[in-house]
């Protein structure tokens, strides 16, 4: 019981906290749009990438980030259990997502799943960034090259044998960006699979 007091304000907090949308405040505070109205319509750090500038992408990016890894640092702080962490890191997840600032709309999560995996598994994850940045800047194709980059997290994580709830959720968060990114960009990938634009589905944001 104790326990389970102790996890529902942590687990409010890590929402909110994930809740926040970066893109859509930047965004507005620089040139009065909406996300939302703008590129792919995608409220996260390569939409404003994108359409606003590449010092405000990287911005939100980086605070995107830092929603993910606060979270953890919360957790922790408090001393809280780890099944605690492991949840608030979905709930800061959930939050960026589905957030209830934009009537639980959001974006895809990768950037605030990079920020709870680098405080959780901080060398591999940084090995996995540099991999990532490297592959967009060969490639010049950025969701492949982040598909990739969280398949060799989960590989990394598995092969390094940690924890099994490490693992468990470095595969629930990628199915987690993975589901936001092809649910809101499946009628996109219908329409150019059905006048056969292959090509053009990996540049999808």
């Amino acid at each position: 019981m104790e326990r389970l007091l102790i996890a529902i304000p942590i687990l409010l907090l890590a929402y909110l906290l994930g809740a926040v949308p970066f893109a859509y405040l930047i965004t507005r505070a620089l040139n009065g749009a909406d996300i939302r109205r703008l590129g792919s319509r995608n409220v996260g750090a390569l939409n404003v990438y994108n359409s606003v500038g590449k010092g405000p992408g990287l911005l939100v990016f980086a605070l995107d980030a830092s929603k993910g890894l606060l979270a953890i640092y919360i957790v922790r702080w408090l001393g809280a259990p780890e099944v605690v962490m492991y949840l608030a890191a979905v709930s800061v997840a959930v939050g960026h997502n589905w957030s209830a600032f934009l009537r639980f709309g959001g974006g895809k999560g990768a950037a605030t799943v990079f920020g709870v995996s680098l405080a959780v598994l901080p060398w591999i994850t940084l090995g996995v960034l540099f991999f990532t940045v490297a592959a967009v800047y060969l490639t010049g194709y950025v969701v492949p090259s982040v598909t990739a980059g969280f398949m060799l997290l989960n590989i990394l994580t598995l092969a390094s044998s940690q924890p099994g709830g490490q693992v468990f959720l470095c595969f629930f968060l990628t199915l987690l960006v993975a589901g936001a990114h092809f649910g809101r960009a499946a009628p996109q990938v219908l329409a150019l699979a059905r006048r056969g634009k292959w090509r053009e589905l990996a540049h999808l944001e």
